[in-house]
């Protein structure tokens, strides 16, 4: 049996006494429970202490030693109050939320954005008709949706055809009508097309008049375009031959209004 030494001489306490079976010890003569201890010899309670001894609840504890309620922590120590992140940027409920959400958005905007893009550069576009040169049969506020694969892939512009195409002078794309192809001699009088001499048949609605153009011989990767409207129609009579290079689509059908979707013949 092992005693205590704290009692002072003659005390009328009594000097208790503990059991040498128990699983006591004392150390520097203080009883300690379960015989653990802190690396300094404080006591611990059910034995568990941080690193550098101090009690921990629970045994939880930060890294540097301090305690955290839950167990829930940031990187750096600091406690996080039912997992939200501090400004330091560390992972949480709301961040990781926030995250996935952010992706999500991310996935599927942007590739949408990117296939409308392709789309509208190398497949199809629509443009708005603002002149009155194609009239009657295609007018002002009208909306065209203009098809570019056939022209890259396919086959080039051929007569009959409305296409849109760039001007070096024009700030938006024009719209005419094909009415000569490379090799051909044209001619236009009163709004009449001939080519190599002949007059050609134009099963498409047309007003005639505007200003004759001489016989002239469209070179290599060239067209000779008129609008539908001639007597007022600004086309190759003014600024001459196109380059196939400067076309950018065949107009295919009318898709605005509803009431005049159909297609452009």
């Amino acid at each position: 049996m092992e005693e205590f030494e704290n009692a002072p001489p003659n005390s009328s306490a009594e000097r208790r006494s503990v059991p040498s079976e128990w699983p006591f010890r004392k150390v520097n003569d203080v009883p300690l429970v379960f015989e653990n201890r802190h690396s300094d010899g404080t006591p611990l309670a059910f034995g568990i202490s941080h690193s550098d001894g101090t009690p921990l609840a629970f045994g939880i504890s930060h890294s540097d030693g301090t305690p955290l309620a839950f167990g829930i922590s940031h990187s750096d120590g600091t406690p996080l109050a039912f997992g939200i992140s501090h400004s330091d940027g560390t992972a949480s409920r709301v961040g990781r939320f926030l995250l996935r959400a952010l992706w999500e958005i991310v996935s599927t905007v942007v590739p949408a954005i990117l296939i409308a893009l392709f789309i509208n550069v190398y497949v199809a576009q629509a443009t708005v008709i603002d002149g009155p040169s194609m009239q009657p049969n295609l007018h002002y506020d009208q909306q065209v949706m203009i098809e570019k694969v056939t022209y890259r892939f396919i086959h080039g512009p051929r007569r009959g055809d409305v296409v849109t195409f760039n001007l070096p002078d024009e700030e938006i794309a024009l719209i005419k009508r094909v009415v000569a192809l490379p090799g051909e001699t044209v001619e236009v009088r009163e709004g009449r097309v001939f080519i190599d001499g002949e007059r050609i048949e134009e099963p498409w609605t047309r007003q005639f008049g505007g200003p004759d153009y001489p016989p002239t011989v469209v070179p290599p990767l060239h067209i000779f375009v008129l609008g539908d409207n001639r007597p007022v129609s600004r086309d190759s009579r003014y600024f001459g031959l196109v380059g196939l290079d400067q076309v950018t689509g065949h107009a295919w059908f009318i898709c605005w209004p509803p009431d005049d979707i159909k297609l452009i013949r």
